[in-house]
This record gives structure tokens, sequence and C-alpha cells, in this order.
């Protein structure tokens, strides 16, 4: 997994190495994969065109497309989570960098919504290098964490 494995990487790393290799992907967009499976457990998967025949090397691949192959330990696929009541904390993460901005929007509607608890926002606030929408937003963040904390008894 990791963006820096272009196509040429794959291939003298498959040529030369004597295992099988399972590329973990999300867009379908770094051209021939040299894979002897493909995982991509996002939702679109199916619809970003994997072909079971990779084109530059002829090999077939196995393709692990969809939610249903995503990788979790086995404690969260026995997890219940408890009724809606219940819940005292909420955990709200859109990648370390939030690049769509939508840490501040659900954050927002939490708070619409009348959401009384803890708040676990996860990002990259202090990372100043991204120009995402997190980090412009990091003040505002802050702010409508405490709005829910404060509802909840907390200072």
């Amino acid at each position: 997994d990791g963006y820096q494995f272009g196509a040429d990487y794959r291939e003298v790393l498959t040529q030369a190495a004597p295992f099988k290799l399972l590329m973990i992907d999300d867009l379908n967009d770094s051209g021939p994969l040299f894979a002897d499976a493909v995982l991509n457990t996002n939702l679109y998967a199916d619809r970003l065109g994997y072909l079971r025949q990779d084109v530059a090397s002829g090999r077939l691949m196995d393709l692990l497309l969809g939610p249903e192959y995503v990788l979790l330990p086995s404690a969260y696929s026995n997890f219940s989570p408890p009724e809606r009541g219940g819940r005292g904390c909420m955990f709200v993460n859109f990648g370390a960098t939030d690049a769509a901005g939508l840490t501040l929007p659900a954050l927002q509607s939490l708070v619409a919504a009348g959401f009384v608890g803890e708040v676990c926002v996860v990002t990259i606030w202090r990372l100043r290098a991204f120009v995402g929408s997190t980090v412009l937003h990091t003040s505002m963040i802050w702010q409508t964490c405490m709005t829910c904390w404060r509802r909840a008894g907390w200072h």
C-alpha cells in the first residue's frame, strides 16, 4: 500500500520475488498493476474498471473489491454498538488531512442535532504544509467540539 509504488516498481518486484503480490489500492489510477490480487475496500471499487487480467503483464488477478473485504481485527466484527441514547462520545475522522473538508460540517451537524458528549476528532492540525480545509478551520473545529463538551458539563 502506498502511492510511491508505481508500475515500474511493481513490475520489478513481481519479476524478482518468489512470492505473490497483493496490491492494496483505492483509485485504480497507477498504471499496470503487476499483482496477483488487488484489494480495494471502497464502496465504489467495482466501478473503477479493474480487469481480471492485467493488460501489461497478462497475469490473472483475484479482485477483492468492496467493503466485504475490509481489513479489520476480529474484535470489530464481533462489536455491538450501544443504543443511540447510550453513547457518551463520538469519533470523527475523515482522513489525516480531511482534504474534502468534512470535519467541520460533521461537527456542526452534531451540534445542530443536540449531541451531548465527548467528541474525538482525529486529523493533522499542526501540519501547515497541507492546504486542506482542516488546517484552515482548526479554531472552528475546536470551538464546535467545546460546544458538545459544555453541554455534557465538561469544561
